[in-house]
């Protein structure tokens, strides 16, 4: 057998000649597409996309991103203790809030003072 008989076989990995990729031609010539997505564009994506919020006897159209902070609030509110945690944290991530750069003008009231004993019992689950 000749070399021009096995380059004239074909079958499994070996297309006919006439449909082979010439010297220094591509098999994609257009490439990927640009700007291919990412989760974090995809989920920015996401949270800026309007959906149907109820809001009393009407039906309101907010973005995700709104809806997941309404959600995270009236739970919040109604004393879900994970949802005051991701709350606080939050908040705290946004603000910059540091423990150690803030101090009281002075003295805490009485009543103050209960206050965060009461809240720091039930954040420890000792209510």
């Amino acid at each position: 057998m000749s070399n021009d008989d096995e380059e004239d076989k074909i079958g499994y990995k070996k297309p006919p000649k006439k449909h082979r990729f010439k010297p220094g031609q591509s098999g994609n010539p257009k490439g990927r597409k640009k700007g291919g997505t990412s989760l974090k564009k995809d989920l920015e994506l996401e949270l800026v996309r309007l959906i149907p919020v109820r809001e009393g006897d009407r039906e309101i159209r907010i973005p995700a991103q709104r809806a997941l902070l309404r959600s995270l609030m009236v739970h919040a509110l109604r004393g879900n203790k994970h949802a005051i945690s991701a709350l606080l944290g939050l908040m705290a991530r946004l603000t910059g809030f540091d423990e150690e750069t803030v101090h009281a003008p002075g003295p805490l009231s009485p009543e103050d003072d209960e206050i965060l004993k009461n809240l720091y019992m039930y954040m420890q689950g000792k209510e």
